[in-house]
């Protein structure tokens, strides 16, 4: 169901969860990850914005937070970033 997914139909899955599941790691394929990330962030920590700027390179990750009390509640432009780190980030922190 991910790997062919769009962005709006990985929402809706999003939107599926849980309620008493308090978070959850999606993996998945770009363009539908990068569409999800960039219709999700609204907000968040200055230095992961600069570094998502609306792009997931292969391999990144992203921490979005929700005040949502369950999944099913998430909308569109309600999650913070709170980490954005690539490949490359992780390399030269070494």
């Amino acid at each position: 169901m991910i790997y062919e997914a769009t962005a709006e139909a990985l929402f809706d899955f999003v939107r599926t969860f849980p309620a008493k599941q308090p978070s959850a790691l999606l993996v998945g394929h770009n363009p539908a990850v990068e569409g999800l990330a960039n219709e999700l962030i609204s907000a968040g920590e200055e230095m992961a914005l600069a570094r998502f700027d609306g792009h997931m390179p292969t391999g990144a990750l992203a921490v979005i937070d929700f005040t949502a009390d369950r999944w099913s509640k998430i909308e569109r432009a309600s999650g913070a970033l709170a980490l954005f780190v690539t490949p490359a980030l992780a390399d030269a922190e070494r």
